[in-house]
Formats: structure tokens, C-alpha cells, sequence
């Protein structure tokens, strides 16, 4: 919606806001944007004339990796399935703050590949357990046939079999856990010194607003601090402007 709103197109604006609102109907942010191009009322863009915007997106931690789960199936003695887990406790993070401003929850990667995964799970047994029966009935077959190239066959296709039975342990691991936003609507033009305040200490960013600018402040914390990035987007037929910074 940011993007949008930037280069004039408002119609893909006012969607794009109300598609975040209805998926986060908590967030305070995307609420206040939503209501700007509410139905029945004259859209109101920011910045407002003579006024600039910044946009802040905070993303914090790292999808958890999937673990694999040795589970027993009680239809045969020894039968036993892999499945993929996420082990212990849902990670949370505290919000960031800019110059006071308490940032805001827009998405939780974590949940939604907890969801993902929970939607699959089902899939996932009911396909690890026939493959188990089938490696059990073929390995019965080959011993009371007592032929020892049938024994061969079947070890070898079971080891096929054993290593699709495996976990699938892929996740979301390069995903950031948690994404926040913040934004500061209609400021002055001018040169800013803006505090932000996060689990890991504090930062200073700088930067100088022109009128009508609208800048999209990126911070990424993975663990060490933030590492934090720039842009001004850019309006109808001009070109945006990216710029990285250092922590202070």
C-alpha cells in the first residue's frame, strides 16, 4: 500500500490496506491507513502537501528449523514413522520503538509456518505409514519365498522406500519471525536524528525529509543488532533512491 500510495495509484492503495487490515485487524497502523481510503469518504493521501512520511519495517529473529520425530505406530510391532516437528516454545519479541512510537505486528511468519505445516501433517503420516506397510509386507513376501535375489530386490527398493520415509525438515529458516511496522505521518521537511530503540540496544538513523517524500526505513535484526536500509520511493515516473546505513 506504501508503494502505491507513493506513486499516486490509490486504487491498488486502497486495497492493498484493506487486505493488511483484514489480515492483522489489530494493528493500529494498518488500521489507520485503511480508514484514510475508507468506503464513502474522499480519500486523504500522506504525505500531505508540503509534508514528508516515513515508513519503518522491523524484521526481528529467524523462522525456528524443523526437527525430526520418531513416532510408533501401534498397527505392527516395531513400525515406527519420521515426521517434522517444531520443538519448543513459540519464540516472541519485544517491540521496537522509533522516538517513543511503539512499533506495530504486521506478520508472524512463525505462526503462519507452524499453520503450514499442521495443514500437511495429515498428508504427511498417512503417506509415511503406507510406505512403512508396504516395506513391511514386501520384506514378508521375499522371506517366505526364500529366493535370494527376491531378498536383494526388496532390501534395495526398501532402502528406496527408507529414504523417503525420512523427515522432510525443510522449513522457513530464511524468513524473518516477526515483522513490525511503524510509520510517522505529515512531518515537518527537514533534517531528522530518529532514536530506535530495540531488544538490542539503541540506534540512531538520520536522514533529511523533502516535502512530499515518502521513505521506507528497513531494519533487520537477526540476532546482533539491527542492520538497517533506506529508500525513497519514488513518485510517477521518477526513480527510487536506496541508501544503507550503519548502527550508532
Amino acid at each position: 500500500g506504501v508503494l502505491f500510495e507513493a506513486r499516486g495509484e490509490t486504487d491498488f492503495a486502497q486495497q492493498s490496506y484493506r487486505k493488511a487490515q483484514a489480515i492483522r485487524p489489530d494493528n493500529a497502523v494498518f488500521a489507520a491507513d485503511a480508514a484514510r481510503y475508507a468506503p464513502g469518504r474522499p480519500a486523504r493521501r500522506v504525505p500531505g502537501a508540503g509534508k514528508a512520511r516515513l515508513v519503518v519495517v522491523y524484521d526481528v529473529g529467524l523462522v525456528p528449523m524443523r526437527e525430526s520425530l520418531k513416532v510408533p505406530v501401534p498397527i505392527y510391532t516395531g513400525l515406527s514413522i519420521d515426521i517434522p516437528v517444531y520443538r519448543g516454545e513459540r519464540p516472541s519479541f519485544a517491540p521496537f520503538a522509533l522516538d517513543g512510537t511503539q512499533g506495530q505486528a504486521g506478520v508472524d511468519a512463525t505462526a503462519l509456518a507452524a499453520r503450514d505445516l499442521k495443514e500437511r501433517l495429515p498428508g504427511i503420516v498417512t503417506r509415511n505409514i503406507t510406505r512403512a506397510t508396504v516395506q513391511i509386507a514386501a520384506q514378508a513376501v521375499a522371506n517366505n519365498n526364500g529366493n535370494d535375489y527376491v531378498k536383494l530386490g526388496v532390501f534395495a527398493a526398501n532402502a528406496v522406500i527408507a529414504a523417503f520415509r525420512r523427515a522432510d525438515t525443510r522449513s522457513w529458516i530464511t524468513l524473518p519471525a516477526e515483522t513490525q511496522v511503524a510509520e510517522k505521518d505529515d512531518l515537518e521537511p527537514g533534517r531528522y536524528a530518529f532514536q530506535i530503540a530495540t531488544a538490542h540496544g539503541r540506534t540512531t538513523f538520520e536522514c533529511v525529509l523533502q516535502a512530499g517524500e515518502t521513505r521506507l526505513l528497513y531494519l533487520a535484526d537477526c540476532g546482533r543488532g539491527p542492520r538497517i536500509a533506506s529508500c525513497v520511493l519514488s513518485p510517477p515516473g521518477g526513480k527510487s533512491v536506496f541508501e544503507n546505513h550503519e548502527s550508532r
